[in-house]
């Protein structure tokens, strides 16, 4: 019963890149059309976030014309 209650709630998910610096001088310098270059390799896990705690972690990839995130493995932490 508490599953059917909370099955079609709406959590907030990100996926990060942890490490990556910015400058702000470059920050305040970004023009549209810009590209930020982070020196993060491609393929270094990234981590995604569930409502603020981290959960999985997996790797970006392309599905058609959009980018999509695979689940590479559940964090110990996340449970």
């Amino acid at each position: 019963r508490v599953l059917h209650l909370i099955r079609p709630s709406l959590l907030n998910s990100e996926v990060l890149l942890r490490g990556p610096e910015l400058l702000l001088r470059d920050l305040v310098n970004l023009e549209c059309g810009d590209i930020v270059s982070f020196e993060y390799p491609a393929g270094k896990p990234l981590c995604m976030t569930l409502n603020g705690k981290e959960k999985f972690s997996g790797e970006m990839v392309g599905t058609g014309r959009r980018a999509a995130f695979r689940i590479g493995q559940r964090l110990q932490n996340g449970s």
